[in-house]
């Protein structure tokens, strides 16, 4: 009954933005109990730093094996900016790899980029470290400029969230006519830089 709801707030995001940052589903005996209480939350853990190994990614001599990029959906926010929600599948023979992006941009008045990455290595393989991981695995190779180990058969995920306000872009530096803010290239804007 209505008259028991505790709360009068109501949440409704008219651009469709999603939170979604995917799910584990978990088929080994241990979880199945838990399987509601664990299904998002307590079975990712947290790591001070990225494990996903890029370099794998960027290893020009793997073949790609399989490659989709899937439109989950999109809208024009009836002429007020637009939305849209894409995933991307690669799947190489040391690793695979998926990009979930969700790019809103509500026109003259923010802009925002949800970009999940979960990445599985077929072996273990070694990772960067420090902040600037990713150009150091650009650039070097060799054993020792590497610090962490992304196990095999282990799923790691980033989830980074960038925005600004229409206000906020002018004192960045970034362009403020939306004309230049669209995602016809996959999220190839000044917010994923």
């Amino acid at each position: 009954p209505v008259s028991s709801w505790t709360s009068t707030e109501f949440f409704y995001d008219w651009t469709f933005a999603s939170p979604y940052a995917g799910t584990i589903h978990c088929p080994s005996n241990e979880h199945k109990h838990n399987s509601a209480r664990n299904n998002n939350r307590q079975i990712w853990k947290s790591l001070p730093q990225s494990h996903i190994p890029f370099h794998l990614l960027q290893d020009t001599s793997q073949p790609i094996l399989l490659f989709d990029d899937i439109m989950l959906y999109e809208d024009d926010l009836h002429d007020n900016g637009e939305v849209s929600l894409n995933v991307k599948l690669r799947v190489m023979p040391t690793c695979w790899y998926i990009l979930q992006r969700l790019f809103v941009r509500v026109d003259y008045v923010c802009i925002k980029c949800r970009e999940v990455r979960i990445c599985c290595s077929f072996e273990d393989v070694p990772i960067a470290s420090g902040v600037d991981g990713l150009q150091k695995q650009k650039t070097q190779s060799t054993q020792q400029n590497f610090g962490k180990i992304a196990k095999s058969n282990t799923i790691y995920r980033d989830v980074t969230w960038r925005g600004a306000t229409w206000e906020e872009l002018g004192e960045l530096g970034l362009p403020k006519d939306p004309k230049l803010w669209r995602d016809e290239n996959g999220g190839n804007n000044a917010l994923s830089q």
